[in-house]
C-alpha cells in the first residue's frame, strides 16, 4: 500500500511561534523532522505541508519536497487532508512538524493495524512517566482491550479513586519501589519501573529514556495505568476525507484535541503501544531538551 508521510509545518504556532524555523543543534527544527521521516523505510514519500512562503523557501533551499497550503486551515489534520487532494496514496501519515525524535519503530507501529481492513485511523501511546501524569501538555489516552481509543484528555485519566493503580501521581514522588507503586509492595519490588524516585527526579533531563535506547524496553505492554498519547497519526484516505466534513466537536474545542472530532462522530481510532517516547517541541524548555539529545547522538 502506498504510504505518504505528510509534515504539517505551521509558522504561526501559538505556544512557540515560528518553532519549525528555530535553530536546534545548528539546523532548523523542521530539517531534523524531515530527515527523521526520510529515515523511515515504510514511507514511500515525505512531503512538507507548509502554511507560508517562508517555510516553502526553507524547504526548497534544503531540497525538501514541499506544498504550500492555506494559512487559514485550522489544524494539522486539515493540512494533511489538503495534501491528500493533490497527492494520491492509500495511507497518509501525519507527522508533527515538531517531532524530531521520530524513528522507524513509530511508523511500523502506526501501520500495523492496517493489516485489518476495518482499521481506518491509528495513533500511538507510550507508558506515561510519573511527572507527566498530571501534566496537561502530556495528553493521556485510555483504550479498550482491543486497542480502540475510548478517550484522549489533558486531564489525568483514568482517575485512580482508591489509589490502587501503578503510578498514582500523589505517590510517585515518595515511593521507593518501581512497578506499580502500591504501598504494600514497595518494600519488596525490584526498582525497575517508572516510579523509581531517583529516576522520576531526573527523567526531565534524560527524557525520553524509553525512546532513545538502541534496544526497546522489555515488552510493549508494561503493567501501567497511565498512557501518554504520541501525536502521530495514520489514516486511510476515506477517513481523512471525512474529517473536514465533520463539525468541530464540543470535546475537541474544550480539550483542544482535534482527534476528538473523530471519536465524537463515531470513528474508531486504534492506539498502538510503543516502547519509544518522543518529545514534541512546544516550549523553550522542550527546545533545549531536544537539542541536548540530538547533540549526544
Amino acid at each position: 500500500m502506498r504510504t505518504l508521510g505528510v509534515i504539517p509545518a505551521r509558522l504561526a504556532s501559538t505556544r512557540l511561534p515560528r518553532k519549525v524555523l528555530r535553530q536546534v543543534a545548528g539546523r532548523p527544527l523542521l530539517a531534523w523532522v524531515v530527515d527523521a521521516a526520510r529515515a523511515c523505510p515504510q514511507l514511500d514519500q515525505v512531503l512538507v505541508a507548509a502554511d507560508s512562503e517562508e517555510v516553502v523557501a526553507l524547504c526548497r533551499q534544503l531540497g525538501f519536497p514541499v506544498q504550500l497550503t492555506s494559512p487559514d486551515l485550522p489544524s494539522g489534520t486539515d493540512r494533511v487532508h489538503a495534501i491528500a487532494q493533490l497527492v494520491d496514496a492509500e495511507i497518509y501519515v501525519n507527522i508533527q512538524g515538531d517531532e524530531p525524535l521520530l524513528r522507524p519503530e513509530h511508523i511500523a507501529a502506526l501501520l500495523r493495524p492496517f493489516a485489518h481492513p476495518d482499521a481506518a485511523i491509528t495513533t500511538l501511546r507510550v507508558p506515561c512517566t510519573p511527572e507527566n501524569i498530571a501534566n496537561p501538555n502530556a495528553v493521556k489516552v485510555v483504550t479498550a482491550a482491543d486497542g480502540r481509543a475510548l478517550y484522549f484528555s489533558r486531564a489525568t485519566i483514568p482517575y485512580d479513586r482508591d489509589a490502587m493503580g501503578d503510578c498514582h501521581p500523589e505517590r510517585s514522588a515518595t515511593h521507593t519501589a518501581m512497578g506499580d507503586c502500591h504501598p504494600e509492595r514497595s518494600a519488596t519490588r525490584i526498582p525497575t519501573g517508572d516510579c523509581h524516585p531517583e529516576r522520576s527526579a531526573t527523567r526531565a533531563v534524560e527524557e525520553p529514556v524509553l525512546s532513545l535506547s538502541k534496544e526497546p524496553a522489555s515488552g510493549l505492554e508494561p503493567p501501567t495505568l497511565y498512557w501518554k498519547h504520541i501525536g502521530l497519526y495514520a489514516y486511510r484516505k476515506a477517513a481523512l476525507n471525512s474529517f473536514p466534513t465533520l463539525p468541530a466537536s464540543r470535546l475537541e474545542r474544550t480539550e483542544r484535541l482535534e482527534q476528538l472530532r473523530f471519536l465524537e462522530n463515531g470513528f474508531t481510532i486504534y492506539v498502538e503501544p510503543t516502547d519509544f517516547d518522543t518529545i514534541g517541541v512546544d516550549t523553550e524548555a522542550d527546545l533545549r531538551l531536544v537539542e541536548s539529545i540530538l547533540l549526544r547522538r
